[in-house]
């Protein structure tokens, strides 16, 4: 196992868990009883947080960076599951169910991540209820992703419908419907998710480009055409 090296940091605002979309509602007694838990350390570029089948001792909360998220599948390849950043909690799945990790967590640029352990968490949600609902709605959420994900591998077709419905979903991110995102993916990254070679992925993004569908400038991904992208996703 790769142990993850973390260069010590003082505690600042920039570790409270304010920052966070999901706990900034809370209230602050919350937060502040959340914020004195946390281990805030600094995670270099190709740093591994924690590997698939590890037992899973805490939540990482990602402040700042990206993480890519993988798994050994049964045929011996590694799949990409997604590359998390600003706002997620990786491992919380795994933690909550008392299961090891599912997937391995590998730094992908400099990060700033605020580890808690499981025991910690679990005291507060049994002394916070708000805690206790905004991890449940949490993990609901990753459960209908997951089932999303299911459906998305199971019920599509042709390269081109998954590649539509991979936009179709970026765009509704966060629980927001967006005409304009940034893309965290390479083009090879997003073959291996829509099962596609990165030449697959790069001609048919040319062709939904020539067609007027979307555009695609300096890493952003913008719809032009939604209504066509559906179309091709097959969603009404």
């Amino acid at each position: 196992m790769v142990v993850a090296q973390s260069v010590p940091s003082k505690r600042t605002a920039d570790y409270s868990v304010r920052r966070i979309p999901l706990f900034a509602s809370l209230p602050q007694n919350v937060i502040s009883d959340l914020d004195v838990l946390l281990a805030p350390s600094f995670q270099a570029s190709n740093t591994i947080l924690y590997s698939q089948n590890e037992e899973a001792s805490g939540v990482n909360i990602v402040f700042t960076g990206r993480v890519k998220l993988t798994a050994v599948v049964a045929t011996g390849k590694t799949a990409l599951l997604r590359i998390s950043h600003r706002g997620d909690l990786l491992g919380l799945n795994a933690v909550m169910a008392q299961h090891p990790y599912m997937a391995t967590a590998r730094v992908l640029d400099d990060c700033r991540i605020a580890f808690l352990d499981r025991q910690s968490l679990v005291d507060l949600m049994n002394r916070h209820p708000e805690l206790a609902i905004t991890i449940a709605e949490r993990l609901a959420n990753d459960c209908a992703e997951a089932l999303t994900e299911m459906l998305f591998l199971r019920v599509t077709t042709s390269t081109l419908q998954r590649l539509a419905m991979l936009i179709l979903r970026w765009a509704g991110g966060n629980g927001h419907r967006r005409s304009v995102f940034p893309i965290f993916y390479t083009q090879a990254e997003i073959g291996q998710i829509i099962g596609a070679s990165r030449e697959t992925v790069t001609r048919l993004m040319k062709k939904l480009e020539l067609k007027g569908n979307i555009s695609v400038s300096h890493s952003k991904l913008k719809i032009l055409d939604q209504q066509s992208i559906k179309k091709i996703a097959r969603i009404r």
